[in-house]
């Protein structure tokens, strides 16, 4: 007899939290030196809060400032402390989206409504306009543009794994809409020529998006610290667009990202408005694909960011470049081991030239240590990093690297020659 999934009775809350707390205990914990795909969170006692805080507008709905507008507070302050961190200047706009793709979807929107109003870019014209991005540009470009019927031309990153500035210049036609640049990319973790870049927009008179899905909230906190990185935000002229996740390095819960205008101006390229007349009810206006948004996320947001300030932000950025440089000095010491790529923003990433590092990759997996490789220009095990890994879940973590390597070299793991899967 078969099962339904919705019961016929309702379940007690005593079942339904026995379920609970198994299924959780099937999870990997965040904080026991996972490395691989797992966005981290803040210190306990910031989180807690936040949790909390989130508690006291639980099943509220956020649907704009007409409505409700004490919480619209807490939508400008966290806009307010964005545009901070990312240098946008007087006039500029952020949206806060449900994550990196909404926030990249407008990057790619409001170049195709800006190339409309340009006379380029019609709509039913017999060529699609198309996006020029470095072929390391996360796949959100391409979703997008399956929505808008757009065209993507990925071209080759240079053997240093940026983007080719002349490259990308010559995959520019009439129909080109958008240069896109990485800051840092996901699969390689290095930031592309953001300045040359931008310049070549400019040249072209094209938008320019910057994806900073990643790094916007830990890059400007790196340079704070002496990390020598190039410009990726609005200090650099001619970004028009750029995203950043709040719930990666700005350790908000997800999904909350954020998607910055340099020219507020341009925000009405974005939003969408419905006449009320055309349907008897009164004008519908949103800056989001989401109408209404849950409350909660929002509140613990502001909760989160409010409670680290600058410093608690410098503080995990300065955390991270510690564990790099423990990761660095441990993977030295492996001499089956080198570094793929030089660490620049929050990734390591590391791999064999001796052995089969997808091998390795099973290995970490089957001795419980979740582990992504990807084939790169040599394939290479993923790291994201962790501000608040202790410094024995490192050593853990090398230790357990040492004892997969000897498996290895003993033919226990064998290879599987399958990238992950992203996603």
């Amino acid at each position: 007899m078969s099962t339904k999934a919705l019961p016929e009775q309702g379940m007690v809350w005593g079942e339904v939290f026995d379920q609970l707390i198994r299924r959780r205990g099937e999870r990997m914990p965040y904080a026991i030196g996972q490395y691989s795909f797992f966005w981290r969170k803040p210190i306990e006692n910031v989180w807690l809060a936040a949790e909390k805080a989130a508690s006291l507008y639980f099943g509220e709905t956020y649907i704009g400032e007409a409505n409700l507008p004490s919480q619209a507070i807490f939508d400008a302050e966290i806009k307010a402390m964005v545009g901070e961190i990312v240098n946008l200047p007087a006039g500029g706009r952020v949206t806060l989206t449900s994550g990196g793709t909404e926030s990249i979807f407008f990057g790619a929107k409001c170049a195709r409504e800006l190339a409309r109003e340009k006379g380029r870019a019609a709509p039913g014209s017999s060529r699609r306009p198309n996006i020029v991005a470095p072929s390391s540009v996360h796949c959100a470009f391409e979703k997008a543009s399956s929505y808008m019927d757009l065209e993507v031309r990925r071209v080759r990153v240079g053997d240093d794994g940026r983007a080719v500035v002349r490259a990308m210049a010559e995959a520019c036609d009439e129909h080109t809409i958008l240069i896109a640049g990485s800051a840092p990319s996901y699969p390689l973790g290095l930031i592309d020529p953001i300045a040359e870049l931008a310049e070549l927009s400019l040249e072209k008179d094209l938008w320019f998006h910057v994806d900073a899905c990643v790094g916007g909230f830990v890059n400007p906190f790196f340079r704070k610290l002496g990390v020598d990185l190039p410009g990726t935000d609005f200090l650099v002229p001619g970004v028009d667009s750029m995203s950043a996740d709040l719930h990666k390095f700005g350790w908000a819960p997800p999904g909350i990202s954020t998607f910055s205008l340099r020219d507020g101006r341009h925000q009405r390229l974005q939003d969408f408005h419905f006449d009320g007349k055309l349907w008897d009810c009164g004008d519908y206006e949103t800056d989001t694909l989401a109408g209404s948004r849950p409350l909660p996320t929002l509140i613990a947001t502001w909760t989160v960011m409010k409670m680290l300030g600058r410093n608690g932000y410098l503080e995990g950025a300065k955390r991270i470049r510690e564990q790099i440089e423990r990761l660095r000095s441990g993977i030295a010491d492996i001499p089956e081991l080198t570094l793929r790529w030089e660490p620049e923003s929050a990734f390591f990433i590391y791999g064999s030239d001796q052995l089969d590092t997808y091998a390795i990759a099973n290995g970490l997996n089957a001795h419980g240590v979740p582990t992504v490789c990807y084939p790169l220009f040599k394939p290479g095990i993923h790291l994201i990093i962790d501000p608040l890994e202790a410094d024995k879940e490192v050593e853990r973590y090398l230790a357990t690297v040492r004892e997969v390597i000897a498996e290895v070299k003993n033919g226990q793991h064998k290879t599987s020659a399958q990238a992950s899967v992203y996603g």
